[in-house]
C-alpha cells in the first residue's frame, strides 16, 4: 500500500510539471517588443529608444513600477498591429536630474525575438541582456520560504506533529511551490503572471488534495484534505498580494 501511495504522488507531480508548462505562454499574450528593467531607479528617470535610420525614430517608454523595480516598456504599433522593434544600431537615451547618458543595446540581444528584456544599471551606466543572474534564485527562494512558513503554520495548527508527516509536507510543498514560482517568474509580466499563478494554484490544490490524504498517516484523509484546502487558500491570498506588490 505505501508503494501504491507514493506512485500516486509521483503521477500527480508529473501532471503538474507537464500541464503547468503550457501556462508559461499565457504571460506573453501581447508582450512589449522591448522591456528595460531598472532596479532602484531615480524617481524622475526617463528612458527613450532611438531607432537608427528611421524618421521620427524616437520611442518613449510606458513605465510600470513594482516595488524596487521599474519596467520601461516599448510597445511598437503599426497598421499591421504589433511588430518587433528593429534594434540594430538602436540606442537608449537615459535622463534624470542626477545625470543623462546614452547607451547602445547589448550586441548579444536577439534581433528577431518578439519580446526582449534588458537590465540597466543606472549607477554603473551598463546594460545587459536579460535579468541579473542572481535575481530569479533570490526571488523564487524568498517566495517559497514565505509559502512554506505560512503553510507550515497551518499544518501545525491542524495538529500534525510526527516527523514523517513533516517530511511529507516538505517534499510535496517544495516540489509544487518551487515549480509554481519558477513558472511564474516573468519580470514586468503584469496581469498575465497573475492569471498563470491562479491557474497553477488551482492545479496545485487538486494535486495536493490527492497527495496529502494518500501519504499522511497521522490522522484521517479528511483531515489532510481540510489542511490542503485551507493551506492553498492561504497561499492564494498571500501569493496574490505578493504578485500585486512585489517583483516576480
Amino acid at each position: 500500500m505505501p508503494n501504491k501511495r507514493y506512485s500516486y504522488v509521483t503521477i500527480a507531480v508529473c501532471i503538474l510539471l507537464l500541464l503547468s508548462t503550457g501556462n508559461t505562454s499565457a504571460n506573453s499574450a501581447l508582450p512589449p517588443s522591448l522591456t528595460v528593467m531598472v532596479i532602484n531607479p531615480p524617481d524622475d528617470l526617463e528612458i527613450s529608444l532611438q531607432v537608427a535610420g528611421v524618421e521620427d525614430g524616437t520611442k518613449h517608454a510606458v513605465v510600470q513600477n513594482q516595488a524596487w523595480e521599474s519596467y520601461y516598456n516599448f510597445y511598437p504599433i503599426s497598421l499591421q498591429g504589433f511588430e518587433p522593434i528593429s534594434i540594430r544600431g538602436a540606442t537608449l537615451i537615459v535622463t534624470s536630474s542626477e545625470k543623462d547618458f546614452e547607451i547602445s543595446l547589448p550586441a548579444d540581444l536577439e534581433e528577431n525575438q518578439y519580446s526582449r528584456l534588458v537590465t540597466l544599471d543606472f549607477d554603473a551606466e551598463t546594460l545587459i541582456a536579460g535579468a541579473p543572474a542572481w535575481r530569479a534564485p533570490v526571488l523564487i527562494t524568498s517566495r517559497v520560504v514565505l509559502t512554506l512558513a505560512l503553510e507550515g503554520l497551518v499544518f501545525y495548527l491542524f495538529g500534525y506533529r510526527q516527523k514523517r508527516s513533516w517530511i511529507v509536507f516538505l517534499v510535496i510543498n517544495l516540489l509544487t511551490q518551487t515549480t509554481l514560482n519558477i513558472l511564474i517568474s516573468n519580470p514586468g509580466g503584469g496581469g498575465y503572471v497573475f492569471l498563470g499563478f491562479l491557474l497553477l494554484e488551482i492545479l496545485i490544490f487538486i494535486i495536493e488534495a490527492i497527495a496529502f490524504p494518500l501519504t499522511l498517516k497521522e490522522g484521517s484523509g479528511w483531515k489532510a484534505f481540510g489542511y490542503s484546502l485551507l493551506a492553498n487558500l492561504v497561499s492564494l491570498v498571500v501569493g496574490g498580494a505578493v504578485l500585486a506588490y512585489l517583483p516576480v
